[in-house]
């Protein structure tokens, strides 16, 4: 099933990013979808994941959890996966939001982690 997913993400995450690089071919340079700021933006929220995750991990995980405590630790990475995603559908259908859009994401993601830190 996490293979799966996995597969499915990979393979729309590239068809995304290869439509929005057909897109800037033809664009003018300040219209383009992946420029500089899209990759600070793209960067901070791939640094949003890792944070959110460590804030999760660190939580205490009761010892009756069992493989429910799995949860703490690939939640925050699912999340992280479906923000990215998100991330780069906003990115295709309004280009003018590429700095609202990744704060957005980058917030999520570390309320996801202290959500999974606070988890009863």
């Amino acid at each position: 099933m996490f293979s799966a997913f996995l597969i499915v993400y990979i393979v729309l995450l590239g068809l995304i990013i290869f439509v929005l690089s057909r897109n800037d071919r033809n664009a003018p340079e300040g219209e383009k979808y992946l420029d500089e700021i899209t990759a600070k933006v793209f960067s901070g929220i791939l640094i949003s994941v890792v944070l959110s995750f460590v804030i999760s991990s660190s939580a205490d995980i009761p010892e009756g959890a069992g493989l429910g405590g799995l949860a703490w630790l690939f939640g925050p990475l699912f999340f992280g996966a479906i923000s990215v995603f998100l991330y780069l559908f906003t990115l295709a259908l309004f280009k003018k939001t590429k700095v609202g859009a990744g704060i957005v994401c980058v917030i999520f993601n570390i309320g996801v982690g202290v959500y999974f830190y606070f988890l009863p």
